[in-house]
């Protein structure tokens, strides 16, 4: 079983890890090169392997993580579809983004298209596609994708991808899956 000390020192590699809590309900807390710390929930419904984010630590603690973990597996254990059709989670960050990209990018010139896709697909959607559009927060945006960019000197790239982030932001607020775009606050 994972110990608040285990958790609270480990520190980022040059590729995510894994540190998994035991007991058998699939919890682990995935440790980002960045230095976050996520809560997943790895578990099996109707034969698919699936995975549920549960937030980030500290801001869900190790006990909280534990408890919905076994709450949730209690809600399978009963044969109850955790997500039944009309009452699903918002979507991951990546199916919004592969929306808002087939909504909104055809409109735009061949060139500037492909570089959004690129920065979507290779700046972004490997930190964030995984998480609810509720579960992203300024601090996880801001050491998951701007500062690696900042810290390559792309600065042109680090302005295009804060931009791409505030459009679908934007769009996640008008279809109710965000508060608001908190890209505002990560000016300068």
């Amino acid at each position: 079983m994972l110990t608040y000390n285990e958790i609270k020192n480990s520190q980022p590699r040059d590729k995510a890890y894994k540190l998994y809590d035991g007991g058998g309900l699939g919890l682990y807390l995935e440790v980002k090169p960045a230095g976050s710390r996520l809560w997943r929930l790895q578990y099996t419904f109707r034969g698919r392997r699936l995975l549920k984010s549960l937030g980030a630590f500290p801001d869900v603690s190790l006990s909280d993580a534990r408890a919905e973990a076994a709450a949730f597996k209690k809600t399978l254990a009963d044969g109850t579809d955790p997500f039944p059709k009309d009452k699903r989670p918002a979507e991951t960050f990546r199916q919004l983004a592969i929306e808002w990209a087939d909504k909104f990018l055809p409109g735009l010139a061949a060139k500037t298209r492909r570089k959004n896709l690129t920065n979507l697909e290779k700046k972004i959607l490997p930190y964030l596609g995984d998480l609810r559009p509720d579960e992203i927060k300024p601090a996880i945006v801001l050491s998951e994708v701007l500062r690696p960019i900042e810290a390559q000197g792309h600065i042109e790239t680090l302005h295009r991808v804060k931009t791409l982030l505030s459009q679908i932001f934007r769009y996640a607020v008008a279809n109710g899956l965000m508060e608001r775009d908190f890209t505002l606050d990560l000016r300068g």
